[in-house]
């Protein structure tokens, strides 16, 4: 029973250790290219606008 608590122990600390940077890192790689597309999006509107 002890082995197995260890284990349980070892991979919630791996999962909280490596888990959430990695998904922080997607998510904020998410949020980045939204941000980059709509940027995008504005700029070519903005320049197709008659002058």
């Amino acid at each position: 029973m002890e082995d197995l608590v260890m284990v349980l122990s070892v991979t919630g600390m791996f999962l909280i250790r490596i888990g959430i940077p990695v998904l922080l890192l997607v998510g904020l790689g998410t949020l980045i290219d939204r941000w980059q597309s709509k940027r995008q999006k504005d700029v070519e509107q903005q320049y197709r606008k008659p002058v």
